[in-house]
Order: C-alpha cells, then sequence, then structure tokens
C-alpha cells in the first residue's frame, strides 16, 4: 500500500555514527517505523531526516506538534531514549520509533 505522503523518511542515531535508514511504511497501523538499538550505556539519540537529507529533519515545536526545520543536523535537534528518568532501556534494547502523518 502506498504511504500517505511523497517524501521518504529515515532515522539517523548516534549508535551508528547517524547514517540515515529509511523509515518503512505500515499500511494497517497508518505509521512510519524503523527499529533502534540502545547503545552500550543504554541511551539513543536520533533524528528524522526528511527525504535522506541530514539537513531537513523532523522536531517538535512548543506545543509538541512535528515540523519540519532546515539546519536541524548543526542545531543538534534530537529525540533520546534512555535520558529521561523513567526510560527503562538497558544496553543492546531495541525500541520501535514511530512517526504518525495527520
Amino acid at each position: 500500500a502506498e504511504a500517505p505522503c511523497q517524501r521518504l523518511f529515515f532515522v539517523a542515531s548516534c549508535s551508528d555514527e547517524w547514517v540515515p535508514h529509511e523509515m518503512m511504511w505500515n499500511e494497517s497501523r497508518r505509521w512510519y517505523h524503523s527499529t533502534l538499538q540502545l547503545g552500550d550505556n543504554g541511551v539513543a539519540d536520533f533524528r528524522i531526516v526528511v527525504d535522506g537529507d541530514q539537513s531537513q529533519g523532523l522536531c517538535t515545536d512548543q506545543t509538541g506538534k512535528e515540523i519540519l526545520v532546515s539546519g536541524a543536523e548543526e542545531d543538534g535537534q534530537v529525540w533520546s531514549i534512555g535520558r529521561h528518568q523513567f526510560d527503562k532501556g538497558a544496553s543492546g534494547d531495541y525500541y520501535d520509533v514511530r512517526l504518525h502523518l495527520n
């Protein structure tokens, strides 16, 4: 099935030197997803890259809405798993990163 957006989305994480990996579209669940593995310290910092262009990324604004930003790579705008006190991840754990589009 075809994704609702003409753009491609990728996850780039610190665990593999920020190489972007394409997110897969799940038609039945209506989201893009990719799997990340937490590093030795139980943490994964990652970005959602648009169209494979490291200078184009998604981040959230003050209301929590996803917005497209240019220069995100230089701005250091990343999401993290394992840095919050309530995160339960450990070294080597896998997480499914999901992107829902409205």
